[in-house]
């Protein structure tokens, strides 16, 4: 009888994980739980979904910034979100603007500039990418 309820719970939690992928415990992105979605462009702002916690995106975006010698002149914060501006050397605005959509996940977009330029999509990838080496 112990075998049978065994198999039973077995077969229960398995199609649960099939069924609701998002409740299991198994991480396919080798365990450190960090990743974050495609990065997509809605006009000259790049947006991209990482899973890590809104206060820990602030401190790479402020690294960032730092390491890039962009001066933050603007910090918005409230409980759910961030907004750091500053100027690059050219004297373009930098717009980081963070959405925290719940404790593990937060929304970034990085705005350079004004208007849709390659040269102002290759600095907003430019301070992603610091943002996540940092």
């Amino acid at each position: 009888m112990k075998i049978y309820r065994f198999w039973t719970v077995l077969v229960v939690v398995l199609a649960m994980m099939v069924l609701f992928p998002g409740c299991s415990s198994i991480s396919t992105r080798g365990g450190s739980g960090a990743g974050h979605s495609p990065i997509e462009y809605s006009g000259n702002t790049l947006q991209v979904s990482d899973n890590l916690p809104l206060n820990l995106e602030l401190d790479a975006a402020k690294v960032a910034l730092a390491a890039l010698q962009i001066p933050v002149v603007v910090d918005k914060k409230n409980t759910r979100s961030v907004r750091i501006e500053g100027r690059d050397a050219k004297s373009q605005p930098v717009i980081i603007q963070l959405l925290g959509i719940n404790h593990y996940t937060t929304e970034v977009q990085i705005t350079v500039g004004t208007t849709n330029s390659a040269e102002h999509r290759a600095e907003e990838q430019l301070i992603y990418d610091k943002m996540r080496n940092s």
